[in-house]
């Protein structure tokens, strides 16, 4: 007897503390990468002082800054010139698809889309964010298999965050998939930034692996997802 009343407990809780163990190791991982987009930012402003932060240099170095520095080759229609200069710099992983979204990417964006780049950050930001609350709503479903007050209030809770996972998981597709994300995963220049000490700035990490990251955790965030939503409403 006693077994069958702690099973049902243990349904609850083990997958809750599996989730959550996930929710910190993702949680991590998206801010150490939020954290390079801040250093980045203030190591660029430190080495050019007429950097205006109306610009998110991490999100618009790998794609609407760098089709700005190919805007000649693009308006002369040198394609050939275009994919040669962009071999030389050793940067990108495919030129020729680089080029390719470059001169689409300069014909669809105006000065407002040059400023926000790829929105890489924002949507690392918000996954971060994300975790935190899917912790604590997992947390406060784990006691709810003591506590029945703990339960009812973590199913409105759940249902709440499947939605906005939902929406965050939408907004990171679009920005990852974008023309300007595709073009930035080809980038493979440094983006390891833990501190503002430029020295410490380096190639350990890069764009390219970013992009990868990104579609690696929304994929497990989608399955995930899905397991909190069911936990949610048992």
């Amino acid at each position: 007897m006693m077994e069958d009343s702690h099973s049902p407990r243990l349904l609850m809780f083990i997958p809750c503390s599996i989730l959550m163990v996930c929710c910190v190791v993702f949680s991590g991982l998206y801010f150490t990468r939020f954290n390079s987009a801040v250093n980045i930012q203030k190591i660029t402003r430190a080495e050019d002082p007429t950097f205006k932060d109306d610009i998110n240099y991490y999100d618009a170095v790998c794609s609407t800054l760098a089709v700005k520095e190919m805007s000649q080759f693009i308006k002369s229609k040198n394609r050939e010139a275009g994919v040669a200069e962009l071999t030389k710099t050793a940067r990108w992983s495919d030129p020729e698809q680089a080029y390719d979204l470059m001169a689409e990417i300069y014909v669809d964006c105006d000065e407002e889309c040059v400023k926000k780049g790829t929105g890489w950050s924002y949507a690392i930001l918000a996954n971060g964010l994300l975790m935190i609350l899917l912790f604590c709503n997992l947390g406060c479903l784990a006691m709810g298999s003591i506590r029945l007050r703990w339960r009812l209030m973590t199913t409105y809770l759940a249902f709440i965050l499947c939605f906005v996972h939902l929406g965050i998981l939408i907004f990171t597709a679009t920005v990852r998939f974008s023309k300007q994300g595709t073009l930035c995963s080809l980038y493979e220049y440094r983006t390891n930034a833990a501190t503002t000490n430029v020295r410490e700035f380096n190639e350990t990490w890069t764009y390219a692996k970013d992009g990868s990251l990104i579609v690696a955790l929304w994929v497990l965030q989608i399955l995930g997802s899905t397991l909190c939503c069911i936990l949610g409403g048992i």
